[in-house]
């Protein structure tokens, strides 16, 4: 069992604050030099890892903490510097690879377990909020990186929060931290969100047709059945379309247009397979 004491947790307190990656690693390194699986000295340094844009080593740090927790530890009180870090990474980072955000969803899928039941948005949302208020106040030093970040994450949260219309808040937040980024920089690079915005308002309209023409109890026992079962058949159509969106911004004109094909005729079938839960 890890050694936590409160003078301990205060401490990282004052220094969470700083925001000072080195500060914090310094502080997470003292506790895991004495104790290498201290869940609390693996949280820290998953939270210094993040503030370097590190998103892989704060995700490996952070699944260590998580999965060597006490069971009887509320990891409300953490969210706070986790979701702020994990903001300020999506924000600053420079590479979206899909593995790494596929990773953080699995991430958020094992914390929201071990969270307090809530309505389900606690981790994404407030992470997506803090984002638009970021780009809203700031100009992103690097706006594709921003937007596409805020969309891998938003994509690989579906994982863990099953329900569509969570997923559709997730998507419309992304939209507007779009539109923030697209009203700030250069036109080549409006227009390219612009076509990736086919994309979410796809996505957004196959929801919007699932969400009316669904009971709602049947919509329930969907959810539930998720939640106990791999999303792999509906996921893998949902990141075929996602991958493709991402052609349609980078590549030519003609590849572009057939990704546009692929994507559009991956967004039913992702559908399709969510509502065919076998129940």
């Amino acid at each position: 069992m890890s050694t936590i004491s409160e003078d301990l947790m205060a401490e990282g307190s004052e220094i969470l604050a700083s925001h000072v990656a080195e500060d914090i690693h310094r502080f997470g390194d003292r506790i895991l030099s004495v104790e290498p699986d201290n869940w609390y000295g693996l949280y820290v340094r998953g939270v210094a890892y993040a503030l370097e844009l590190d998103l892989a080593d704060a995700i490996g740090s952070w699944s260590k903490f998580v999965g060597g927790v006490e069971e009887d530890v509320d990891l409300t009180p953490m969210l706070g510097h986790i979701i702020s870090s994990l903001a300020f990474c999506i924000t600053h980072i420079k590479t979206g690879e899909v593995k790494v955000f596929g990773e953080l969803g699995q991430l958020i899928d094992k914390l929201n377990q071990k969270l307090p039941e809530t309505e389900g948005e606690i981790i994404v949302t407030p992470i997506l909020d803090e984002i638009a208020a970021f780009v809203r106040d700031h100009d992103a030093e690097n706006p594709f990186g921003a937007y596409f970040g805020s969309k891998a994450l938003a994509i690989a949260a579906f994982c863990a929060y099953v329900e569509l219309a969570i997923f559709k808040e997730f998507l419309l937040r992304v939209k507007v931290i779009g539109e923030i980024l697209k009203s700030k920089c250069e036109p080549r690079v409006g227009e390219a969100m612009d076509t990736d915005f086919i994309f979410i308002d796809e996505v957004l309209a196959a929801i919007d047709d699932a969400l009316a023409n669904t009971p709602a109890e049947e919509l329930e026992a969907i959810e539930e059945y998720w939640l106990e079962h791999s999303a792999d058949p509906y996921l893998g159509h949902l990141m075929q379309a996602y991958q493709m969106s991402l052609t349609m911004v980078t590549a030519g004109k003609f590849v572009g247009k057939m990704a546009k094909k692929v994507m559009s005729s991956e967004i039913p079938l992702f559908m399709k397979n969510y509502l065919a839960a076998k129940r």
